[in-house]
This record gives C-alpha cells, sequence and structure tokens, in this order.
C-alpha cells in the first residue's frame, strides 16, 4: 500500500507541475558534466517555442532515459523556462576480464557483453553480462565456473569494469547410455553422435566435454539416422545430464524408434499446365522408394532432383511441399506437390558476419543471384551450400520486402568459428613405434583456401607433407590442390642404404557426371 501511495504521489505531483501546456522558450540543463546541452536537447527531441503538454513532457523524459547516459532525471518548468536536473551515469574507461589464459576466450567473451569500453555503466546490464558469461562458458564445458563482478573507481568519473572468472575443471562425460525402445546398439548409436566418453588416448579431443550445443546435434543425429533407417516415428524424447561426485557427467539419450515403415506409393502432384516429362528425373526416382524402407536421405534426393528442374531456369517460380500420410501396416504414402511460389524477384542479397571471410567465398555458394526470380528452392539450397563450407558456426537466412513491389531483399547472416585444427598421434605396430603431428586451417587469409602440414615420425624414417587446395580454383567450380612431400628412410644398420623422395604433384577434381567426380592428379619424385 506504500508503494501505491508514493506512485500515486509521484503521477499526481508531476501532472501537477505540467497539467497546463506550456511553451517551451529556452532549456536550462543543471548538473550535466560529460553530456552537453547539445546534446540533451538532440536527444530528447526539444524543440523551442513549441507548446508541450504533460503526455509530450512525459515523451521528453522516456528519451533522455533510453540514452543510458542518465542514473536520474528531473524536470521542471519554471516561466518557459524547461529545467532539466541529470546525475550523469558513470562512464566505463575499460572492461576487463581476468582469470582467463586464453585470449580466443576473452575476446570471445568482451565481444558478447552489452557493458563496452567507454559506454555508460549500467548494474542492469552488468547483472545480464554476468549471466550471459557464465551462459558461455556452461556451453564451453565449464560447468564448474564462477563468474563475479566488481568496479573500480578512477580518479576521472570514470570506472573499470572487472569480470573475475573461475574457470574450474571442464565438465567431462565419463559415461553415455541409450535407454527406451532404441532398437540398435549402442555402440553403432555412440558412433552417430559426436560427443564422447572420456578416455585416456583421447587427451587432444574435445569431444568428451559436455557440452549443450552439441547435446542439441547429438539429438538431431540421432532422428537423422533413425528416419534414414526407417524409423519413421522416431522420438528422441531427451538427453538427460547426471553429475557424478568424480566431477563427471553421464549423459542418457532417451529414445523411442517405433516401428519400420515401408513407402507404400510416391506420387508427384504438378500444376495443370506444367509439362510432365520435364520432370521425367523425378518420376524415375519416385519409382526407386516404393516398396522400400522409408528414408529420410532418398527423400532429400527427389527434391534434390526438383531443385535442378529450378536450376535449369524451365521453372523458375517453383516450391515444393513434401505430404506424407501414415497407412495401416507400417506403410506410408509420399506425395510430392509442385506449386508455383509468389512472383518476385531478387532486389539485393546483403551479407552480414563475415569478419574474416572474403564476401565472394560466401556469394559463390549461392544458387541465386541479384535479379533473378526469388525462388525458395534456390534460396534454401544456396544456405545448405554456406553451411557445407564448414567455417561458419551459424548462417541463417532472411526475407525482407524490397524498396520496389514484387522485389526482395535477401539478408545473410553468418557467425565465424575457429577453423584451423592441430591433431597428434602415436602407435606402435609390428615394425616399431610412429608418432605423428598434423597443422590444418579451412580458410586460409578468409579465402576458403585449405592448407594442411604433418610430420610422421618412425624408428627410421621421418615423412613431412605440405598441401594447398583451393576447392574453387578461379571460380570455375573446379578445385586445384598442390603438394610438396619429402621422406627420408634411414636403413643403414639394417640393410645398409639411406633414401631420400622428394616430391610435388598437382591436381584437380570436379564432378563429371552426377555423383561422378573426376580427380586426376600429375606427380613428379626425385629420390636421391
Amino acid at each position: 500500500m506504500k508503494n501505491l501511495t508514493i506512485i500515486f504521489l509521484f503521477i499526481t505531483s508531476f501532472f501537477t507541475n505540467f497539467a497546463n501546456a506550456a511553451v517551451i522558450e529556452n532549456v536550462k540543463i543543471l548538473n550535466n558534466e560529460r553530456i552537453s546541452k547539445e546534446t540533451i536537447i538532440t536527444y530528447g527531441d526539444i524543440k523551442l517555442n513549441k507548446d508541450y503538454d504533460s503526455k509530450q513532457i512525459n515523451e521528453i523524459l522516456k528519451n533522455l532515459y533510453d540514452t543510458n547516459f542518465f542514473e536520474d532525471i528531473k524536470l521542471s518548468i519554471d516561466n518557459n523556462l524547461l529545467i532539466i536536473d541529470v546525475v550523469e551515469n558513470k562512464i566505463i574507461q575499460n572492461v576487463i576480464v581476468e582469470g582467463l589464459k586464453s585470449k580466443t576466450m576473452t575476446k570471445q567473451i568482451l565481444e558478447n557483453t552489452f557493458s563496452k569500453d567507454k559506454a555508460p555503466f549500467l548494474i542492469s546490464k552488468v547483472k545480464l553480462d554476468n549471466k550471459r558469461i557464465k551462459s558461455s562458458l556452461d556451453m564451453m564445458g565449464y560447468y564448474f565456473s564462477k563468474v563475479e563482478s566488481k568496479v573500480v573507481e578512477n580518479s576521472n568519473n570514470t570506472i573499470d569494469l572487472i569480470f573475475d572468472i573461475n574457470l574450474g575443471d571442464k565438465a567431462k562425460i565419463s559415461k553415455i547410455e541409450f535407454i527406451g525402445d532404441k532398437k540398435i546398439k549402442d555402440r553403432t548409436l555412440r558412433s552417430v553422435i559426436i560427443s564422447e566418453e572420456n578416455k585416456f588416448w583421447k587427451f587432444i579431443s574435445n569431444k568428451k566435454y559436455l557440452n549443450k550445443s552439441i547435446l542439441e546435434t547429438d539429438k538431431r543425429l540421432l532422428e537423422k539416422f533413425y528416419l534414414n533407417k526407417g524409423y519413421y516415428d522416431v522420438v528422441i524424447d531427451s538427453s538427460t545430464v547426471d553429475y557424478f561426485d568424480n566431477n563427471t557427467f553421464k549423459l542418457t539419450y532417451k529414445i523411442n524408434a517405433g516401428e519400420k515403415y515401408i513407402v507404400n506409393n510416391a506420387s508427384l502432384d504438378l500444376p495443370i499446365d506444367y509439362n510432365k516429362e520435364n520432370f521425367n528425373d523425378v518420376s524415375k526416382y519416385l519409382n526407386k522408394l516404393i516398396n522400400k524402407t522409408y528414408s529420410f536421405n532418398m527423400v532429400s534426393r527427389v527434391v534434390e532432383e526438383i531443385d535442378k528442374i529450378s536450376l535449369s531456369r524451365e521453372y523458375d517460380f517453383i516450391n515444393a511441399e513434401i505430404i506424407e500420410n501414415k497407412l495401416d501396416q507400417n506403410k506410408i504414402d509420399i506425395i510430392f506437390k509442385v506449386k508455383e511460389s509468389e512472383k518476385f524477384y531478387i532486389e539485393r542479397i546483403n551479407v552480414f558476419g563475415n569478419n574474416i571471410t572474403q564476401e565472394n567465398v560466401i556469394r559463390n555458394s549461392l544458387e541465386i543471384d541479384e535479379g533473378d526470380p526469388f525462388n525458395e528452392l534456390l534460396n534454401a539450397k544456396s544456405i545448405n551450400n554456406i553451411k557445407s563450407l564448414r567455417i561458419f558456426k551459424k548462417v541463417q537466412s532472411e526475407i525482407v520486402e524490397g524498396g520496389t513491389p514484387n522485389t526482395k531483399i535477401v539478408n545473410i547472416e553468418v557467425e565465424e568459428k575457429p577453423t584451423g585444427e592441430i591433431s597428434i598421434g602415436a602407435g606402435v605396430g609390428s615394425e616399431g613405434g610412429s608418432v605423428g603431428f598434423a597443422v590444418s586451417e579451412n580458410n586460409f587469409l578468409g579465402k576458403g583456401i585449405k592448407l594442411a602440414t604433418s610430420l610422421s615420425v618412425t624408428d627410421d624414417s621421418i615423412r613431412g607433407e605440405f598441401t594447398v587446395r583451393n576447392p574453387n580454383f578461379n571460380y570455375s567450380n573446379k578445385s586445384l590442390s598442390t603438394t610438396i612431400e619429402s621422406t627420408n628412410i634411414d636403413k643403414l644398420t639394417e640393410n645398409g642404404y639411406e633414401t631420400t623422395k622428394t616430391g610435388f604433384s598437382i591436381g584437380t577434381g570436379f564432378e563429371q557426371f552426377e555423383n561422378t567426380y573426376f580427380r586426376p592428379t600429375l606427380s613428379t619424385y626425385f629420390e636421391d
């Protein structure tokens, strides 16, 4: 009741001050230190010699609070003079992350915080930052991490905001099990998912650490695996995480596979004015589905054949809908309904988020271009092509209205991810032990070029290799790869000889026919 009384008194006081409309002839600012009078007038959208009522004065108050420049604002009018008494928020001089050795991780955390250098200090934003940092660390497997924020006052009326992070140990997966009506052995299912059980020989693998985003990917991979096996009704009910006392976790996936389905019939539904002969290849794939075990991949192949018709530009404005009807005795009918989509043209394609990758790498993967008819199938295929580059963590597409009627703007947003890899291996065989080391980069200089170097050492040999591969050389849709390698074999003790073999190879690769790839390579070696 007390709170309601205070609010009522504030509202009464506020509207009493501004009950009558007043013409603001001038503005006076009190207690502003960094924010100039002109800036306050601009952000408050204050117009001199204008008649303001209480609602419009309230809008000025709201506009100024929205800037986040001020902790408190009081407005009053005295003889057509608008008096604005402010208390400024302190400015963050530096946002500092302590407790992390990794510069990459520190950079990622700073990029995702609301609080920034030279921005106003808002305690509400800092609380959100604490939660966001903790959530990000959980996603990376640091479930035992702790995040604390503290403020250091500076002499110039600014503050340093410090996020003190204690990572703790990374959460490891000690066991993965599958329960329910799964119908498939655990060993096979473990090979489907990304997550792995922690074993002593997996000292480099990051897949043994608990990661929420990977858990969701695991569920999608399991679902797709079962769909390809004919289990149309499969449900991955949940993935649960159980904590053990030794700071490890057990992953449990609950699966209800259901029964296998057979395709009873597969048909194509075309608009009445479409020529069926143009869809003969699609019909051939449909016939392959009948009386076969349902497979998600086979259904996708039919959609790909419809895509090819779109690519041929015989039908620019085309879309496909898959209608699946379950029948008795675990059978299913599939209808591919082809229909015309709305007729729009692409005004512009915008690409956002590619801070490292050059834009032409992304645009080369597109099946659509500016000025083309907008085709939903080709747009979806373009996004899948970008994802297949495997150099982005996330790829999203948004279609918005263009500047003129019957046009669309395609906005593609990507999120970069680390594209380098380091691997180490060791083994023992009948001919002795061996050690291997490899480093690769899948997006060199942001050009989509792949670099790989490796070194392997055995008891009597050393082999090194360096490879450069351009997957789309000179925009020709053909790959070009070059490899330099050298091998030294020393068997002076056993067989009385030592040899060094150095070579160079160049090759290309392209799709000659559908799903048939041609990869000629020319090699030359010098042996000493």
